[in-house]
């Protein structure tokens, strides 16, 4: 069983330290829950948490619980996709709450566990056709060839419960183009986008999938598709643009580990 998370213990970015209750304390300091207020460097602990772990009416917080988005993020990629301390106490334990799926008497609830496991553009590149300027008007970029830039995604459910329908979402994550002075900014993330983290962020939905559901084992392949952006209207842009996916935006699917970032992707226009 891991260890119930704790006050003053430093969450996964390292330099924020958890906060917890004030009334009820595990080896001396807070105990931490979920949706509770209970944060590192302000950014809120989420969850799933123990299912069956009550504190002052909140789920217990273990570790691995996604946090959201906090400052310096996105300059530092370390506080844009967070979780609890991957240790907790060492000494003071409790059950997730879910099956695993290894036992079969085992009790607890069985669900399911989305996850990206692919995401690629086709091309990964393109070149920009420009007609002449007018003085008054921005130029069109149209990209070819037809029919656009494909943006590939595979999401599978590693669980051993069924998933319902979810929403993938695809978005453009922060680059420099959005503010030049950040040229420390690591792009690539990976970044939470579940639908508040991603407004923290300052990521872009560009469009959504809802899929109908997965049953335990089984993916689903999907691709979102843009003829042109924004910001390839801007010749002059000095940084590629950046798309990330992911595949519970909403979080109507209850998962053990809700941590479902993966790596944004560069596109150029040239």
């Amino acid at each position: 069983m891991p260890g119930l998370e704790r006050a003053d213990i430093a969450a996964t970015c390292i330099t924020h330290l958890q906060t917890g209750s004030n009334t009820v304390y595990i080896n001396g300091t807070g105990a931490c829950r979920t949706y509770s207020g209970d944060h590192a460097g302000g950014g809120l602990i989420q969850g799933p948490g123990a299912q069956n772990i009550f504190i002052e009416n909140y789920n217990a917080s273990l570790p691995g619980d996604i946090i959201l988005p906090h400052a310096p993020c996105p300059l530092d990629p370390l506080h844009c996709a967070v979780t609890t301390n991957i240790v907790g106490s060492m000494n003071v334990f409790g059950a997730t709450g879910f099956a695993d799926g290894t036992v079969p008497d085992e009790t607890g609830i069985v669900a399911s566990n989305l996850a990206i496991t692919v995401f690629t553009i086709t091309p990964p590149t393109a070149i920009a056709n420009s007609p002449p300027l007018d003085v008054d008007l921005m130029p069109t970029v149209y990209i070819a060839p037809s029919p656009g830039v494909l943006f590939n995604y595979t999401v599978v459910n590693y669980g051993p419960g069924d998933a319902g329908p979810f929403t993938v979402g695809f978005y453009r994550t922060p680059t420099q183009n959005d503010n030049p002075d950040d040229i420390y900014l690591n792009p690539a993330g990976p970044f939470n986008l579940e639908t508040e983290a991603a407004a923290l962020l300052g990521a872009t939905l560009l469009n959504g999938e809802v899929v109908d559901g997965l049953a335990a084992g089984e993916s689903h392949q999907g691709v979102f598709t843009l003829n042109t952006d924004i910001y390839w209207n801007n010749l002059a842009t000095t940084f590629p643009s950046y798309y990330g996916v992911y595949p519970d935006i909403h979080q109507e699917v209850g998962e053990p580990n809700e941590a479902n970032w993966f790596p944004s992707m560069s596109f150029t226009v040239t």
